[in-house]
């Protein structure tokens, strides 16, 4: 039976319960290794053991909160705090294996059955990843944003002076298009890259905003004279994954021959923000059609910083924006309750090999078997409100598929020498 500790915890002062359960986690860790001389009647023990080192140990903290009935009844989330860590040891290497030295003189035959199970914990990775946790609370933000119609009209309204250039932009591409042909083919084709960064350009910063805008701008319209309070039950997430990899080599073995192992990880992190919320567009008495435009004071630090020429670049690598957004503007309504749950897994394979200590020494048979193990940390956190986003640089998975675009909006921009709003 495994032994386990069993740890209960009380807060008198709010009630709730917090039972702990760590139970530890044993590996096993054998070989037999024994050989043969032709000088020496028997068998030779070269190494024989069996241990059961510790991996690591199972955790699972909880907490009981007595009025959960009543929260329930009262169509709230009822849950609490939680921790679980689970080791997995899925299946141990094993490697059976034979060696020769066949000397005039002396012939040693080397005979060994060894395996070992939880290879890869030391590979665990505990490190918590802020921009990933903010790219899961942009998304929810962006979902709750969306349930009230919520929209920034003063930075089209600003930006009407640069409708004619748009309409000249589009008209000239139209008009110069044979033109450009023609050119293209004497150039043999060097022209063709400034033909299409202007035409990207015009599309990008021109045409697929203000198509955007006017859209946003009349739905949001639509939804002000349609609005109506709500409950919802909202979510983001964000994950990445990465490897990792680990070699150890000069472990015992057969006689002559050394154990080699190569570790390889995979390790998945996500983030996840359950939320429930009441959307109030109707029964709040400050919410007004300003608001609801984005016309109001609060909406001001963002819409300057998004004139401020070349800012988009910064956004592109920053989260300013979305900081200013996130830090002045806030959404009607209340939060019900919110939960940040955090997964992290890792799932190793061992793959053992054998090599020669000297050139006297020969593997004449090797049976290898890998070895698998899995860790999953699971944790949930309740909180009292939305977060805010912080100033951070983004990282990889925060740009997602935008990245294409991206690059390719600062390339034409270097290579046309356009200015964009």
């Amino acid at each position: 039976m495994r032994a386990f500790r069993h740890v209960f915890h009380v807060n008198f002062r709010k009630g709730f319960s917090m039972p702990t359960l760590q139970t530890p986690v044993k590996s096993t860790s054998f070989i037999d290794s024994w050989y043969t001389r032709s000088d020496t009647p028997g068998t030779l023990v070269l190494s024989r053991s069996l241990s059961f080192p510790t991996v690591g140990t199972n955790e699972r903290v909880t907490v009981s909160d007595p009025n959960w009935r009543v929260k329930v009844a009262k169509r709230l989330d009822a849950s609490n705090d939680y921790t679980n860590k689970v080791w997995s040891l899925v299946q141990p290497y094993v490697v059976r294996s034979e060696s020769l030295i066949n000397n005039p003189s002396l012939v040693i035959r080397g005979h060994c059955l060894q395996s070992h199970i939880g290879g890869g914990a030391s590979l665990v990775s505990t490190v918590d990843d802020s921009a990933l946790r903010d790219v899961a609370l942009r998304r929810i933000k962006t979902k709750l944003n969306s349930h009230y119609g919520r929209v920034d009209a003063v930075v089209p309204v600003v930006e009407l002076h640069d409708l004619r250039r748009t309409i000249v932009g589009i008209a000239r591409l139209s008009t110069e298009l044979l033109h450009s042909l023609s050119a293209i083919r004497k150039t043999k084709g060097a022209s063709a890259i400034k033909y299409a960064s202007k035409a990207w350009l015009t599309f990008s910063f021109g045409v697929k905003p203000l198509v955007q805008d006017v859209a946003s701008i009349a739905l949001a319209i639509q939804d002000y004279l349609s609005r109506f309070d709500h409950t919802m039950r909202i979510t983001g997430s964000a994950s990445k994954d990465w490897t990792s990899g680990l070699k150890e080599s000069g472990q015992a073995s057969t006689y002559g021959v050394s154990l080699k192992t190569s570790t390889y990880a995979h390790h998945r992190l996500s983030y996840k923000y359950i939320g429930g919320f009441d959307i109030l567009v109707r029964a709040a008495n400050n919410y007004s059609l300003d608001s609801h435009l984005g016309l109001e004071f609060d909406s001001l630090p963002g819409v300057a910083w998004e004139l401020i020429p070349y800012s988009w670049v910064v956004d592109y690598f920053t989260t300013v924006g979305a900081f200013l957004d996130d830090t002045f503007v806030v959404p009607p309504g209340s939060t019900k309750y919110l939960l940040l749950d955090r997964l992290y897994t890792m799932y190793s394979q061992v793959i053992p090999s054998l090599a020669p200590l000297f050139p006297e020494a020969t593997i004449i048979s090797e049976k290898v078997r890998p070895g698998f193990m899995e860790y999953r940390e699971f944790s949930r956190q309740r909180l009292v409100g939305l977060p805010r986003i912080g100033l951070s640089f983004k990282s990889q998975d925060s740009q997602a598929g935008h990245a294409v675009n991206k690059l390719l909006n600062l390339a034409s921009v270097f290579i046309s020498g356009f200015k964009p709003r």
